[in-house]
């Protein structure tokens, strides 16, 4: 019963920020994924 209830609020208080549910919040995270492939493109 500890273990199942230790991880959700282990991962709540480590990322508190990210909601997946949220669709303006997954929108910044795929820019911020397309920003990161963009760099790693023109660096190789």
């Amino acid at each position: 019963m500890k273990t199942k209830k230790a991880a959700p609020t282990y991962s709540e208080k480590t990322m508190p920020y990210i909601n997946l549910k949220n669709p303006e919040i997954k929108e910044q995270i795929d820019k911020m994924a397309n920003i990161l492939k963009k760099s790693t493109t023109t660096y190789s």
